[in-house]
């Protein structure tokens, strides 16, 4: 597979928009080697257009989150630190900073899993103050970042949703997930 032919399908794809030519152009990828089938099933499971005809992830934010286990800590973590975000962004949202540094944090590990930043997240949930949703789930995100495994991360990231539910709509939680973690998806 060349890069030509790459080019050209991703040149057609931005032209036109369609799904169809995105399509095309992302089994190509994984056909040279550029982006994974793993990636590309997570994008599936997020309902990403350019994947039509495979089944997406579940529709409530916690089954969601545990079928995440399957492609690693990180994505589970990813789409907690998303729903954070979502809530943290509304008209209705009264984040303690305290509780955005932490989930900070969490995203900084999510990009780059190393002993430092797992330093960071400990070092923020230390400081993490308040009660109220977003600081029980910037709690349960710390937890699913220390965990090793992901079936428990999984678990432990949904968890977080439970208290953001209450500021939230669980769709608009389960749509800020299916995007972020479908844009990533689609990036390795």
């Amino acid at each position: 597979m060349s890069d030509v032919t790459l080019r050209h399908l991703e040149r057609r794809w931005r032209q036109t928009g369609s799904a169809e030519d995105e399509a095309a152009f992302l089994l190509r990828r994984v056909r040279a080697g550029a982006l994974s089938p793993e990636r590309l099933a997570l994008a599936a499971y997020c309902g990403h257009d350019a994947c039509a005809g495979e089944p997406a992830g579940p529709t409530t934010a916690e089954a969601f989150v545990v079928g995440l286990a399957r492609w690693g800590r990180a994505a589970c973590v990813r789409a907690g630190v998303a729903a954070f975000r979502a809530v943290a962004l509304s008209d209705r949202a009264t984040t303690a900073k305290h509780a955005l540094r932490c989930v900070a944090a969490v995203s900084d590990w999510v990009d780059c899993p190393c002993d430092a930043h797992v330093k960071a997240v400990q070092t923020a949930h230390a400081d993490l103050r308040g009660e109220g949703p977003e600081a029980a789930a910037a709690a349960c995100l710390v937890w699913a970042v220390v965990s090793e495994a992901p079936a428990r991360s999984a678990s432990t990231a949904a968890l977080a949703l439970r208290p953001l539910t209450t500021v939230a709509a669980e769709a608009d939680l389960v749509a800020a997930m299916r995007a972020d973690l479908g844009r990533w998806a689609l990036t390795g």
